[in-house]
Order: C-alpha cells, then sequence, then structure tokens
C-alpha cells in the first residue's frame, strides 16, 4: 500500500504539491496543510475526545471532536468530514471556516484550518485506534474538566472563542 501523500504549504498558505506524511511528521521544514473540526450542540456544550494513548502526539490528551492531515487531491473541508466521521462515527449537515493557526510541534510544523459544525444527533461511536472515549464540556463545566484531565490549552482557547459567541452568527 503506498504511503499517504498530504499538502505541502508555504507561509501563505499556497499549495506547493504533494509529499509523504511519513516526512510531513517529521521535517519541519515541510509545512503542510490539517484541519481540526469543533463540534457543538444545541446545548452550548463543545464535544471533546480524548485521543488513544497509542498516537504519536498528544497521546492521552483532551482535544477538540476530530482533526487531522489534508491528503492531496482533498479540499481541507472534504477533509474536516471525513476525519469527523472516522473518529466520531458522526456527520454534520455543514461546517464552517472559523479560522487558520499555524503550529509547530517538535518535529513537524503545520497550519491547522479550524472548523464549526453543529451536532445533529446520532449515536457517537469512537475510533479506537485513534480515540479512547469522549465527552461533552460545557462552560460552567470546563474549570473542573481542566482540573482533573489533561486537556490540550488550544482546544480549551477555541472553546471559550466558541462561548464567548464569536461564531454565533454562523450557526443561526
Amino acid at each position: 500500500m503506498a504511503e499517504e501523500m498530504v499538502i505541502w504549504v508555504d507561509e501563505k498558505g499556497k499549495v506547493l504539491g504533494p509529499i509523504p506524511i511519513s516526512l510531513a511528521n517529521n521535517d519541519k521544514k515541510y509545512l503542510h496543510l490539517e484541519v481540526a473540526v469543533v463540534v457543538v450542540d444545541e446545548g452550548r456544550r463543545v464535544l471533546f475526545q480524548k485521543r488513544a494513548k497509542s498516537k504519536k502526539v498528544a497521546p492521552g490528551v483532551w482535544t477538540i471532536a476530530a482533526a487531522g492531515h489534508v491528503t492531496y487531491g482533498d479540499t481541507s473541508e472534504q477533509t474536516a468530514h471525513k476525519e469527523l466521521t472516522e473518529e466520531m462515527g458522526i456527520t454534520v449537515k455543514s461546517l464552517y471556516p472559523i479560522f487558520s493557526s499555524l503550529e509547530t510541534l517538535e518535529r513537524e510544523r503545520h497550519v491547522i484550518d479550524w472548523y464549526l459544525g453543529m451536532y445533529q444527533g446520532g449515536e457517537i461511536t469512537v475510533q479506537e485506534s485513534e480515540v479512547e472515549t469522549y465527552a461533552w464540556v460545557g462552560e460552567d463545566e470546563m474549570a473542573d474538566f481542566k482540573q482533573s484531565n489533561d486537556v490540550s490549552s488550544g482546544s480549551v482557547k477555541v472553546a471559550k472563542r466558541y462561548w464567548s459567541g464569536e461564531w454565533d452568527h454562523l450557526l443561526k
């Protein structure tokens, strides 16, 4: 089976071409594109997942609903829908782009296209190779949730931006 090819981009987001995922994940000079999906419900709770302990990056850490590399030939939005379905077993009617960010980790750099979606109902079925479990967290529960769990600071910041009302106009 051929190795997955992901999208190599420059600092302005211009696509430079395909690169193997193994190279993207191990060499900071290959800036690549990823997505992150924030899912919320009618009660203004945010869906968090606990990453599987077998994951190379942030094993066992609580983070937003889904994330992943953008496969060469796909759009960010296509990948966001695909990752949400694969990791959590759910779909949403619409995903709204909310912002992009540049992140540098120990061995890689990526641009993350962030999306927001409203939970439509249905059973959440996690992909065990990616996700250990999940939790719905409301604004009034976040302090306790953070205190008793290892939660990604970036995911907390994004949840707080949602609770501030910054993207409410998208979900009307």
